[in-house]
């Protein structure tokens, strides 16, 4: 996402984790980092005591009369720790709260409007502000389930605020450095990447000016609010000789925050050349404070090409979810590079990795055991990247109708390993029929029938008929006839190997033809019908075929024989394939023209699509699923519209692709196992798109269908290299308005003040804004109680700015009066004083 969309994007995720998501406590052995209270490890600030009682808000208005005024309140006097006057420093860290602990209460003005004017704002004013925020920031600083602390995150929004304003308006400030090391650690602790480059390239400097060195590194960011953390490395930096390839000497370290738990931050690889010169490499940013879960598992050169490879844990812990990815970074040329190119989901809650080799060529592997019920992986190493080899799945003894059966069975065909699925079934039909458990009577048919189509698949047509035969002439339960009746019908279009897909096709209509009057409105079929009319039980997936179409498509098409000019389409309307849609394109920019298609099946309202790739030998079957969608099962009556685009950056096209109300953009990747897909974008409630690839960079235009949850459209920009699209602009719906609060247009808003302090521009955005989403009550929502008093403070801010002091002071004032329950109504009260005190 670009970085002016981060601003407020920040709080909304804050603030959306501290909504109820607790993270689970990391305690992990193994060799894995372990996160227990660590408040010994980093230095504390004592907390200055402030007492009252906070005063309920009245109903917030945009522009309340200047004369109204709540009568005053008697309060107990607050007390607050002004900033150091003679050394200017700010807080950097604190420590948390016990659970339970009493929010800071704030008070409302003693008078109406009328009575204040702004101060005369200077640096010290600006730094007691901080130093005020951050008081209160530790005094909300409350430990929440799994030790993470959401409510500070969301505390430190308005600090990144009042450091932004203080770095614009004092431009020239000799606080400017101090100012920057503390946006640096709040943006940290809120999970932008922004300061990155300033931090690493202020470290580079300190040490090529000899103001420290790499020895004392730690304790001058221990100034500052980070610490230097390995996680189960007891070193603060990890020797990795040669990591760039130049015989020096490197060493890899990360830095987080003190306040974390040790589990994010910014790996960095540091070197010294023979004149002492230092240099400071980002290798991988990731800044998520409350749930991260980061480490260094490995570094050393697995792949025996004589570079090291840092392998990265990059891990999230959000309540019981853990989510992850095994990341390997190389020095190639100029920069490192992902040699799992993101593949290797992993997460670190039951699952494991390890480095392994295949066959007795010692070829370098990476194996991910998944949890119980996921498929492990292995990542072959193909002298360029890490690449899916295999997905495994443990044999079932023997196999049946149940679920575990049926997901070994469908793994199997996926991988094409169809001689080991002959193998397995030929074992299982050995097994007396009490073996069979639960599956049903007809669970050896079941099971003969696929034997058949495993030997159709390795283009054994005499084998494939021979068991087929068996099983119309004489099925282990002859008294359902389903399965001898569908091993008929694909023998009567079975005298090749281009039939397979006609003849699995065949078989699958009598399978239907034999439940579909019992599918209510809805497509459903009762449990219990299945084991009358199929005399087996399909495991948790009713719908799971006797043969698959999709293997059956991959088999036709890799064994086509002919010119490469072939009219696909043609092709697969003669073979039994129905088409609903087919596009001639060249997907991987090889010169070469390949196909787009779509197939349906005839009894279903669904599709599937494809990629027919042009290579030296024929035509390679690409199936297009993106993995979190379930794109198999889109309406066959769908419209689509599929571009090819070659945009700057990239070596290889980009494939846009529009299927009713989703969007798509991929790129293929030739591996060397195996061509796959990687994906770019994956949008759905889309209405339309564009390309503009004349813009310097291209961009990408969608409009979106009127929904609650969308906006009417968004604006990206073609990111080189990243390879990706960032979000630059957006345009929220009044639906989406309506229902989520002005989310979109505050980021808009405040993007056009923060970044561009564009103050003409940004007033009128922002009193639109606050014209959306009013409540009342009580108890206000999220939005009233975050959103809102912060957009009041950067009107008011703006209107300040421009000069327009009445306007300035009247909405600080509606601030401080109607949230006195938010931290920027100390913003806005610091901001006023009394005309006549």
């Amino acid at each position: 996402m670009n970085k002016k969309l981060r601003i407020l994007s920040g709080i909304l995720v804050a603030a959306g984790l501290a909504l109820g998501l607790a993270g689970c406590g990391k305690t992990v052995d193994g060799g894995r980092e372990t996160s227990t209270a660590t408040a010994d490890r980093r230095p504390t600030t004592a907390a200055p005591t402030r007492t009252g009682t906070a005063v309920p808000s009245a109903t917030a208005t945009v522009q309340p009369s200047p004369t109204a005024s709540p009568s005053p309140v008697s309060t107990l006097t607050q007390t607050v720790t002004p900033a150091p006057t003679e050394t200017q420093i700010l807080p950097f860290y604190s420590q948390p709260q016990p659970a339970f602990a009493t929010p800071t209460p704030i008070f409302t003005p003693e008078s109406g409007a009328l009575s204040y004017r702004l101060k005369t704002w200077t640096e010290e004013q600006a730094f007691d502000l901080i130093w005020l925020l951050d008081q209160y920031a530790h005094d909300n600083d409350i430990r929440e389930i799994g030790d993470n602390r959401f409510a500070f995150q969301i505390a430190q929004q308005p600090i990144h605020l009042a450091l932004l304003e203080f770095l614009y308006r004092f431009p020239h400030s000799t606080n400017n450095e101090l100012a920057k090391w503390r946006l640096t650690y709040t943006n940290a602790i809120i999970g932008n990447s922004e300061s990155d480059a300033w931090l690493l390239e202020t470290l580079q400097t300190g040490l090529n000016d000899e103001r420290f060195t790499p020895s004392d590194m730690k304790n001058v960011l221990g100034k500052y609010g980070f610490t230097i953390f390995n996680g189960f490395h007891s070193e603060d930096f990890i020797q990795a000789p040669n990591l760039f390839g130049d015989g020096r000497d490197v060493q890899v370290f990360r830095i987080t925050t003190q306040e974390s738990w040790g589990g994010d931050g910014l790996f960095v690889a540091m070197t010294e050349d023979n004149t002492g010169h230092y240099t400071l490499t980002p290798i991988y940013s990731d800044w998520h404070f409350s749930v991260g879960s980061d480490s260094i598992p490995f570094i050393g050169d697995n792949n025996h090409n004589g570079i090291p490879e840092i392998v990265l844990y990059i891990g999230i812990h959000i309540s019981f979810d853990c989510l992850g990815n095994l990341l390997i970074y190389e020095w190639r040329g100029d920069h490192f590079i992902d040699l799992t190119r993101q593949q290797i989901g992993f997460d670190d809650c039951g699952s494991e990795w390890k480095y392994d080799t295949l066959d007795e060529n010692g070829i370098p592997t990476i194996l991910v055991e998944n949890r119980p019920f996921e498929p492990d992986a292995r990542f072959k190493w193909t002298g360029q990247f890490y690449e899916l080899l295999e997905t495994i799945r443990p044999k079932p003894e023997v196999l049946t109708t149940d679920s575990e059966s049926l997901d070994w069975l469908a793994n199997a065909l996926e991988q094409g390993q169809y001689q080991l699925i002959s193998e397995q079934i030929e074992q299982s039909l050995s097994q007396p029929l009490q073996n069979y458990g639960d599956s049903g009577p007809s669970a050896p048919d079941y099971l003969r029938f696929q034997l058949g189509m495993s030997y159709a698949l390795q283009a054994k047509i005499p084998e494939a008929r021979d068991v087929l035969r068996s099983l119309v002439v004489s099925p282990v339960n002859p008294s359902v006839t389903a399965l001898s009746t569908a091993a008929q019908a694909f023998l009567d279009n079975y005298t090749s190997d281009q039939d397979v897909y006609t003849a699995c096709l065949g078989a699958l209509d009598v399978m239907e033809q034999v439940i579909a009057p019992y599918r209510d409105d809805n497509g459903f079929v009762d449990w219990d019908v299945y084991p009358h009319y199929w005399g087996y039980t399909p495991g948790y997936q009713p719908d799971v075929p006797i043969c698959s179409l999709e293997a059956a498509l991959k088999f036709m098409v890799s064994n086509w024989e002919g010119p490469h000019n072939l009219n696909i389409p043609v092709v697969l309307h003669d073979s039994g394939v129905t088409l609903f849609y087919s596009s001639e394109t060249d997907v991987d920019g090889d010169g070469n023209e390949d196909w787009i298609i779509a197939t349906s099946t005839p009894w279903k309202n669904e599709a599937g699509l494809w990629i027919m790739l042009t290579t030296d030998s024929g035509f390679t079957p690409i199936r297009i699923a993106p993995s979190n969608d379930n794109s198999h099962r889109m309406s066959a009556q769908a419209q689509i519209k599929s571009e090819v685009i070659n945009l700057p950056g990239s070596d290889r096209p980009v494939v846009f692709l529009q299927i009713g109300e989703k969007l798509y953009a991929f790129q293929l990747v030739i591996g060397q196992i195996r061509p796959y897909l990687q994906w770019i974008v994956n949008l759905s409630h889309v209405d339309g798109y564009s390309i503009h690839e004349n813009n310097n960079p291209p961009e990408l235009q969608v409009t979106f269908t009127a929904d609650e949850y969308t906006p009417n459209w968004r604006r990206y920009q073609w990111n080189g290299e990243n390879n990706d699209f960032d979000l630059v602009d957006e345009q929220p719906s009044t639906a989406q308005l309506q229902n989520e609060g002005p989310h979109f247009a505050a980021q808009q808003a405040e993007a056009k003040l923060l970044e561009d302090w564009n103050l003409t521009e940004a007033i009128p955005m922002l009193k639109t804004v606050l014209s959306y989403h009013q409540t009342s009550g009580e108890t206000p929502n999220w939005y009233e109680s975050n959103t809102r008093p912060r957009l009041f403070y950067l009107l008011a801010l703006a209107y300040e700015l421009t000069g327009d002091e009445t306007n300035a002071v009247q909405t600080y004032w509606q601030l401080w009066r109607d949230h006195p329950d938010s931290p920027y109504a100390l913003m806005a009260r610091a901001k006023l004083e009394l005309r006549n005190p």
